[in-house]
């Protein structure tokens, strides 16, 4: 049964395990979401990745790419897919953080304009939402099967350059009383 309320981890999770294969041990959050695929569910799964990221207390910069990137790929589901729901897993480790959204559908074909050749008009609708993927991450792999289409994203994460918390970082100091009155 599909629910329009996401499944599994509706909010991040952090934990830890054993080192396998020479693959770092400590995995800093896992996130998992399956929702509809619909155009409401969109900016559903904008905010859960941006609820990850503060939770995980990534810069500002990775949260927009991140954001963005996750807006391109669950597009791309309800707009192309066909599939009647998607699924976003988010996974952190020390230097990396990976997206991974997976449809079940069979990605439908784009319109082709009349005589085949893409006009200014028709590339202006659409078209650019991988190479907007590919530019903000460092690895992006798209695998398709009978099953459904599986994209993986991997963007570089630098650790907090200091140990205040994001709402210390974010905190904007009020201005100084003037110390004259008008």
């Amino acid at each position: 049964m599909i629910t329009t309320q996401p499944r599994a981890a509706a909010v991040p999770t952090s934990r830890t395990r054993p080192a396998v294969d020479g693959e770092p041990s400590a995995v800093l959050g896992s996130a998992l979401c399956t929702l509809e695929a619909t155009p409401e569910s969109v900016p559903r799964l904008r905010r859960f990745v941006r609820h990850a990221a503060r939770a995980w207390d990534l810069s500002d910069d990775v949260e927009y790419a991140l954001c963005l990137v996750v807006t391109e790929l669950a597009t791309n589901v309800v707009t192309h897919s066909g599939s009647p729901d998607l699924t976003l897993a988010l996974t952190g480790r020390p230097g990396t953080l990976t997206v991974q959204v997976v449809d079940s559908g069979q990605w439908l074909p784009s319109p082709v304009p009349a005589r085949g050749r893409k006009t200014p008009s028709t590339v202006a609708c659409g078209g650019r939402g991988l190479n907007l993927v590919r530019a903000h991450t460092t690895h992006c792999e798209i695998h398709r099967s009978g099953r459904g289409t599986s994209v993986t994203a991997t963007f570089a994460v630098a650790a907090p350059q200091s140990h205040e918390s994001r709402d210390q970082r974010l905190a904007v100091p009020l201005p100084a009383a003037p110390s004259t009155p008008l």
